[in-house]
């Protein structure tokens, strides 16, 4: 009878299928936001509610469209880079190098990303506003500033983990100080 021994970490598979709905959001961001606005038509109901655009106008120009995902990806630009950073904190873990130097470094660089991240979610709404306002007749551009409940949260959420990596930090070079004594 062969007893086969299970070396892999506790979080082996949660951490590896984990990295990979990192990768699979990275590669989604971009192309979701450019499916989104390619039929931005489609979401008429939210663009009138949200950006006060009437029902039923005109279809946007290219430009439009082409400006509104570059205005979309920048909050969705910091999301791939903290998600990049999230996959090797992650196959890190799956190592079992759970508090070391790249693992520790990629979680504060995640949690830095995600702190940018919520900071321009307002900012990129500001600035869909004027892309989809642009091109009407003056006196019906419209620059809506807003900042909800949902972007508050986010906000709060990402200064808790940039808190956590610098506790991760601190815990590791405490940990690496020790260690030199034995």
């Amino acid at each position: 009878m062969v007893i086969r021994m299970n070396h892999q970490p506790p979080l082996y598979k949660l951490t590896t299928a984990t990295a990979w709905v990192c990768i699979a959001g990275i590669v989604a961001i971009p192309v979701g936001l450019g499916a989104l606005w390619a039929n931005i038509e489609l979401f008429s109901d939210v663009l009138h509610t949200q950006f006060r655009i009437p029902q039923g106008s005109q279809p946007f120009p290219l430009e439009t469209r082409v400006l509104g995902w570059l205005c979309s990806m920048l909050p969705g630009a910091l999301m791939m880079w903290g998600l990049y950073h999230l996959r090797y904190m992650l196959l890190e873990c799956r190592a079992g190098r759970y508090f070391s130097i790249p693992s520790v470094t990629h979680f504060r660089r995640f949690a830095w990303a995600l702190l940018l991240y919520a900071a321009a979610m307002p900012v990129r709404s500001a600035l869909t506003s004027v892309v989809l306002t642009w091109h009407n007749p003056p006196g019906e551009r419209a620059l809506a500033l807003s900042f909800s409940s949902n972007e508050l949260s986010a906000l709060f959420t990402a200064v808790l983990f940039v808190i956590i990596a610098h506790i991760l930090e601190e815990g590791r070079k405490i940990a690496d100080e020790n260690a030199g004594f034995l």
